[in-house]
Order: structure tokens, then C-alpha cells, then sequence
């Protein structure tokens, strides 16, 4: 088994964050729920219950500002399953992407995907923070991409354009036209 050091992360809690943490008695702390967790979670910083209308975004505040110490690792910010579940309310633009550079206090854009309006509470746990490692990709440009050995779900009709346009063209590259005359042909 490999031992990773774990990457510095440092974070501040803002002052709204820190005065509602001392009126309800909740912790702003980044913390998971079981050690195990791949996720951290995040709070809403709002002062009373806030409403986002059906099919309507709001832009709620967490109150926690980020500094990665290492270009090597990034922060999304991912929809927490239970108020999915219970609300149907998601972050909009899930997984967020903070690159190390970011320092600005991270915000959610909790979308609510249901038919009726739901309710925010203040400190409520509306999204998680994990983090995932960036690794390093060279690219390649060749010719001619290599066959998959194997269909896998919709590619299926690649390979069948691929058949029907044998000596056309040396290329995986289709346009629109090949795939509409493909279309049409099958209908």
C-alpha cells in the first residue's frame, strides 16, 4: 500500500459564518461526517430562511475562503445527496472547479430542480467540497485515432458510419451531413 502525505489546505472562516456558528451552536469547521468520507461539507451563511423557487438558482454563501498550497490538487464543490434527495435543490454547475489560485470565499449555486419552492435554513448543509488530484497529460495529435476493439452504449452507430463510408475517407471524423444520411438510412 502507498502512504500519501496529506496537501496543506488552509481556510478561513468569515465573520458572518463565525457570528452565526455562535448563535446556533453549529461549527463552521471543514469536517466530514465519518473519516471515510471522500467529501467535506459546506453551510449556508444566510441570517433567515431563504426561498428558491421552483426551477429558479440562488447564489447562497459559505463563509469558508480556500487556499490551496499546491497546484498539484484541485477543489469541487458537488451536490451533497441528502438535499437532492429530500429537496431536489443541486449545485448548479456541479462538480465546481477551484484551481489553487482561487482565494475568494466559495459560493453555491443551489439549483432547485423540483416543481415547488423549497426552503433554505441558515447553517443548513447545502453542497460538499472534495478534492481530486490534476495529473499530468501529454496529448498526442496523430492521424488517424485506433478502432476500439468493442462498441460501448451510443458509439455503436460511429462504427456503423464508419462501415458504410469505408474508402471515403481516411478518418474517424464525421460531419453533421454523414450522420444525418446515417439517420435518415435507419429511419
Amino acid at each position: 500500500m502507498t502512504n500519501y502525505l496529506p496537501y496543506k489546505i488552509n481556510y478561513e472562516i468569515s465573520t458572518e459564518a463565525q457570528e452565526l456558528s455562535s448563535k446556533l451552536g453549529v461549527s463552521w469547521l471543514i469536517d466530514q461526517e465519518l473519516t471515510s468520507d471522500p467529501y467535506y461539507r459546506l453551510r449556508a451563511v444566510i441570517k433567515e430562511n431563504l426561498i428558491v423557487k421552483a426551477h429558479d438558482t440562488e447564489i447562497i454563501p459559505t463563509g469558508i475562503y480556500l487556499q490551496n498550497t499546491s497546484p498539484k490538487i484541485q477543489a469541487e464543490i458537488i451536490s451533497f445527496s441528502a438535499i437532492v434527495y429530500e429537496k431536489k435543490l443541486i449545485v448548479l454547475d456541479s462538480p465546481a472547479i477551484f484551481n489553487w489560485s482561487h482565494r475568494n470565499q466559495i459560493m453555491i449555486m443551489l439549483h432547485n430542480s423540483s416543481k415547488k419552492d423549497q426552503y433554505v435554513y441558515p447553517s443548513e448543509i447545502i453542497a460538499c467540497l472534495r478534492f481530486t488530484p490534476i495529473l499530468p497529460i501529454l496529448f498526442k495529435r496523430v492521424y488517424q485515432i485506433e478502432e476500439a476493439p468493442y462498441s460501448f452504449g451510443g458509439q455503436g452507430w460511429i462504427q456503423k458510419l464508419k462501415e458504410k463510408s469505408k474508402g471515403d475517407r481516411p478518418s474517424t471524423e464525421f460531419t453533421r451531413k454523414d450522420v444525418g444520411k446515417y439517420l435518415n438510412e435507419k429511419n
